[in-house]
């Protein structure tokens, strides 16, 4: 039996913003909506590959109609 050891990428929100090409507002945004965050300190973490995940899957749900296309767009 393997054991797979995988190394979460974890990053704040600024990098977080950066990486998904939006503004800080936007990121804080999409925590609303349900993105994978931690908060510690006062201060957000984000493992990337959940937020990774939930972009794909959110990405599911508008395509079929589960949610409104102007939820995920950068204001």
């Amino acid at each position: 039996m393997s054991s797979e050891n995988k190394t979460r990428v974890i990053i704040g929100l600024k990098a977080m913003a950066a990486h998904l090409n939006v503004a800080p507002p936007t990121v804080s945004g999409y925590i609303k909506l349900g993105m994978p965050s931690n908060r510690l300190n006062n201060i957000w973490h984000f493992h990337l590959d959940l937020v990774e995940q939930w972009f794909k899957e959110m990405c599911a749900a508008k395509y079929k109609g589960d949610t409104e296309p102007s939820d995920l767009e950068d204001g």
